[in-house]
């Protein structure tokens, strides 16, 4: 078992992020903490194996936006203190209720773009699917012309063939 501090540096505060690492830590047995420090970083104190820890630091860097981490400093300490639990250490609570509903309104906005994004995509696919339909309508009209042409064409043909024979 080792003993890893790691600082998050970028976007990772006001995103969510600590419960994320949190869930993440919970999810593989991972001890320690996590918090925002003053500078805008995030602090992870932790204590496992080390695949496990390399495992929470892959799943780190994979969370979506809108965390953007732009560095890791990671440092082993030989001394484990033997933690038995994973903390989401929080500071004024007034600040951090502010902090989770920026977070939801950013989210929010997100989602927003996001859907405007999808109804843009439905519009567009509509018109394609109006040119299409109205190409089809195009082709199956064209098609009746030609059976009509060689329907008329085999009559003529079939008429010919008669008036030859009659004269011969």
């Amino acid at each position: 078992m080792i003993r890893t501090v790691i600082k998050l540096y970028g976007v990772v505060q006001t995103v969510g992020l600590r419960a994320q690492i949190k869930n993440i830590a919970d999810r593989l047995g991972i001890y320690g903490s996590v918090e925002n420090l003053p500078d805008g970083s995030v602090k992870i104190v932790c204590e496992a194996e080390r695949t496990k820890i390399n495992e929470m630091m892959r799943l780190i860097r994979s969370i979506p936006v809108p965390v953007d981490i732009k560095d890791m400093k990671i440092k082993e300490e030989s001394q484990v203190k033997g933690m038995k639990d994973f903390v989401l250490k929080i500071g004024d609570v007034t600040q951090e209720m502010l902090s989770a509903m920026t977070t939801g309104i950013k989210l929010l906005g997100g989602a927003t773009v996001t859907l405007n994004e999808i109804k843009g995509c439905q519009e567009r696919a509509n018109l394609s699917l109006d040119r299409i339909e109205k190409g089809q309508e195009h082709g199956n009209s064209m098609l009746k012309s030609i059976d009509n042409k060689l329907d008329m064409l085999l009559e003529n043909d079939a008429h010919i063939s008669e008036v030859l024979k009659g004269s011969a």
